[in-house]
């Protein structure tokens, strides 16, 4: 009888440490794939934030030429790039987050108008200087 109790006593012992490390590992599992999410994003709106500066500088250093003065440049997208366009003196990219949506706009000088593509990878963009503004276009395939 009383190795009954001993045995009943380790088992009871075992189930609280195993019940203990449960409690604790479930928060820190939830902690960890938060940070690792947060982290993810970060990279994402800095990548597109790049991008987006890479465009800005392009289109500005064009608009001081001539026609039909014209420069491709070479800049990745991020994943989760929801919309993307060059005009009303801005370039405007909306990134879809963990949060919901976040934009990063770029304002320029120029006078600039044109489309960019959202999906992820390496996009050639082609800035091309016209008579009265600049030109923003993006070659595909």
């Amino acid at each position: 009888n009383k190795y009954l109790l001993m045995k009943a006593q380790v088992a009871m012992e075992y189930i609280i440490i195993i019940g203990f490390v449960i409690a604790v590992s479930i928060p820190l599992i939830f902690l960890f794939y938060n940070y690792a999410i947060k982290s993810q994003y970060s990279v994402i709106l800095s990548q597109a934030d790049v991008s987006a500066e890479k465009i800005a500088e392009a289109i500005e250093v064009m608009s001081y030429y001539d026609e039909p003065s014209k420069m491709s440049i070479r800049v990745t997208f991020p994943q989760h790039v929801r919309e993307a366009y060059v005009g009303d003196g801005e370039i405007y990219l909306k990134i879809d987050t963990y949060s919901g949506a976040t934009d990063i706009v770029k304002y320029i000088q120029a006078n600039a108008t044109g489309t960019i593509g959202t999906w992820p990878g390496v996009h050639i963009i082609t800035i091309e200087s016209k008579r009265n503004y600049v030109l923003v276009t993006e070659a595909t395939g």
